[in-house]
């Protein structure tokens, strides 16, 4: 009976001390991920919304997230006032072509809203709004031209 108690007595120590380690990994894995989390920027999205009449065709989809995207509206967004200047902007080579790859516009579905969105660093997150924003404003000057077409063509058919 001696011997079956002490084998009892020394699985539980070796359960015990297997325990402890894998408590202290555990501890360690977790402490690690907190300050990783802490200390290195993370990345966030900003967004902006437009609403597009008529924009459950496909095709207008396509069209509307083409024009979003196309060289004359980023232009347009990057010349505005204190857009060139943000830091995230002068830390590109090609600012036109860096908004044409990370810029994203898509439809949500069953919506008329395009959602305008960009992706960075949390320590340029207030740029990215600024960008995002321009952008937006870009696209709706550059939709303007249609929407007074559908007003005047709406007007006369009355």
């Amino acid at each position: 009976m001696s011997s079956n108690s002490t084998d009892t007595t020394t699985s539980c120590k070796t359960f015990g001390l297997r325990f402890r380690r894998l408590a202290l990994v555990a501890f360690i894995i977790t402490a690690s991920l907190i300050v990783s989390w802490i200390v290195w920027p993370g990345s966030i999205e900003t967004t902006a919304l437009s609403s597009v009449e008529g924009s459950d065709n496909p095709i207008v989809q396509k069209t509307q997230v083409a024009l979003l995207k196309s060289q004359y509206v980023l232009k347009s967004a990057l010349q505005q006032p204190g857009i060139a200047s943000l830091l995230i902007v002068q830390s590109q080579n090609d600012p036109l072509r860096w908004l044409q790859q990370d810029l994203n516009g898509e439809f949500r579905q069953n919506t008329e809203n395009l959602t305008i969105s960009l992706c960075g660093s949390k320590a340029h997150a207030n740029d990215q709004v600024k960008i995002v924003d321009a952008v937006a404003q870009a696209y709706l000057k550059a939709q303007l031209p249609d929407r007074v077409r559908q007003i005047r063509k709406a007007a006369n058919e009355q």
